[in-house]
């Protein structure tokens, strides 16, 4: 099942984790939160995209959909680096 996770630091950086997307999804759902997020007033400029490689994409859609992949556990983007939340 396709996931989006978003993380705020404490100052205000964002970071969403888009997990088992196929295809080009994750691009057109980038696309919508931004301007979700535009629509709620709050200034959005994205700093950086990083592209999941095509096996690791199907890795998650294939892992989310048997439900014991890590997205069902939580582990996918769970947190920053190092596992620290603000």
């Amino acid at each position: 099942m396709p996931r989006i996770e978003v993380i705020v630091d404490r100052e205000g950086g964002l970071h969403a984790d888009f997990s088992g997307f196929p295809g080009t999804a994750c691009e057109e759902e980038s696309q919508n939160l931004e301007r979700a997020l535009r629509a709620l007033g709050l200034p959005v400029k994205v700093r950086s995209r990083v592209e999941k490689s095509p096996a690791q994409t199907a890795a998650e859609c294939r892992l989310d959909d048997t439900g014991t992949g890590p997205a069902a556990a939580g582990a996918v983007g769970a947190g920053p680096p190092g596992g620290r939340r603000p």
